[in-house]
Parts: structure tokens; C-alpha cells; sequence
């Protein structure tokens, strides 16, 4: 046992001096290398364990599909997360309908995904997007997570049952409280 990095991003940039000249589309030789290098920063600073929120093109998903050193960190992923906006590039393509939002976590299940990852901030979808969602995330026997950003974005996600909510600030006590009471 090690350390668990809870959110990471294994196709990301997270040098600051770099991060201005990152996309997350940027070729895949040159997405390897980096997914490489944080790897192996994080097998020698003790983390083993990495659970992956999000890559572009379901990248980390196929990452685990192929031969992998066994010096690496295990890694949990969603594959790519949802949203009706390609303003957050993890996300492809944009699912814009409830057809839409099931069917990329169809296809993140189908693809290996260890759970489902929704970002809802901004206000992408109403309640019964979310709802509907997480009840086909939990029929595939997968946790539901939310991605927040504000108190709305927040309450949508608390109201809809994700098991968990990425970035839940700023929330009130009382907030706290329900998420507490409810198991989220």
C-alpha cells in the first residue's frame, strides 16, 4: 500500500510552466510520453494507486488495454467524462441529449471504465438528465460521479444521488450535513 492519488488526470500537464502550451487533443506519441513521465513521478513519490477522472478520446481506457509496465500505478478511470459543451476538452464527443449522456456511459462501460464521471458545471443538464443517469450508471454496477463548480451545480448533484462530487465548493454546512446523512 501507498499513497492514492483521488483525482488525477494521467494524460494531463501538471507542470505550470507547461500547462499554457497543453491541449488535450494534442497528438498521441506526444500524450504517451506525458502520460509516461506522471506515472512515473507518482510510482516515486509512493503513489500506487491513481484514480484517473477524465482523458480525451478515452485515452487512459486504452492506455490499460495495452501492455503496461509493472512499475506502474494501478489505475481507476472513468475513460471520458460527459458534458453538452466542448469548452472541456476531457469530454468527446459532447453528449448534448439524454440519449446521448446513456450512451457514452453505455460506451464507457463497455469500454472498461471502473466509474462514470458527469460534469454538470456550468448547468449542463437538468434533474432528469442527471436522475436518469445516475440510475443507468448504478444498473451497470458502477459509482456516479459529479463534477461541480457552484452551490446549483452542487444541490443538482446531491438531489440526483451521485455516489460522489468532484470539486463540491462552495457548499453550506447544511449541504454538508445532507451529503454526510446521505452516504454521498
Amino acid at each position: 500500500p501507498g499513497f492514492i492519488d483521488a483525482h488525477a488526470h494521467v494524460f494531463g500537464e501538471g507542470d505550470p510552466v507547461q500547462y499554457p502550451r497543453f491541449r488535450f487533443d494534442e497528438d498521441l506519441l506526444t500524450a504517451h510520453k506525458r502520460a509516461s513521465k506522471n506515472l512515473s513521478k507518482a510510482i516515486a513519490n509512493g503513489v500506487t494507486t491513481i484514480r484517473d477522472c477524465g482523458s480525451f478520446e478515452f485515452r487512459t481506457l486504452h492506455l490499460l488495454k495495452g501492455p503496461l509496465p509493472s512499475n506502474m500505478p494501478q489505475i481507476i478511470t472513468c475513460g471520458s467524462f460527459i458534458t453538452n459543451t466542448h469548452e472541456t476538452i476531457l469530454a468527446y464527443p459532447p453528449a448534448k441529449t439524454k440519449e446521448a449522456v446513456l450512451a457514452t456511459i453505455d460506451r464507457n462501460v463497455s469500454d472498461g471504465s471502473h466509474f462514470v464521471k458527469i460534469a454538470n458545471f456550468p448547468l449542463d443538464y437538468g434533474s432528469d438528465i442527471l436522475v436518469e443517469a445516475v440510475n443507468c450508471i448504478h444498473a451497470h454496477h458502477k459509482v456516479a460521479v459529479c463534477h461541480v463548480g457552484n452551490k446549483a451545480s452542487t444541490t443538482l448533484a446531491m438531489d440526483a444521488r451521485f455516489d460522489t462530487i468532484e470539486h463540491g465548493v462552495p457548499y453550506s454546512d447544511i449541504m454538508a450535513k445532507q451529503m454526510a446523512q446521505s452516504g454521498q
